[in-house]
């Protein structure tokens, strides 16, 4: 029988992990970017050519932190 906490544990981890990055990036994140970042994690539906800058911004903020697919050595 499987300990159900250990599935919990490792959930707290990774939401602790997530809330600290979204921290880096608001803190970091220019001031233009910061109400579409906030409503691309809230779900709404954001133009594609916004929404391509703010994930530009964000890669730069977590680069190092984060490995990103199909990104060049």
């Amino acid at each position: 029988r499987r300990d159900h906490r250990t599935r919990v544990d490792s959930t707290v981890e990774e939401d602790i992990e997530i809330n600290e990055l979204v921290q880096r990036v608001r803190d970091q994140l220019p001031v233009e970017l910061q109400a579409t970042f906030l409503q691309m994690r809230e779900g709404v539906s954001i133009p594609k050519a916004r929404r391509m800058q703010v994930e530009a911004a964000v890669k730069e903020i977590l680069r190092g932190d984060l490995k990103w697919p199909n990104e060049e050595e």
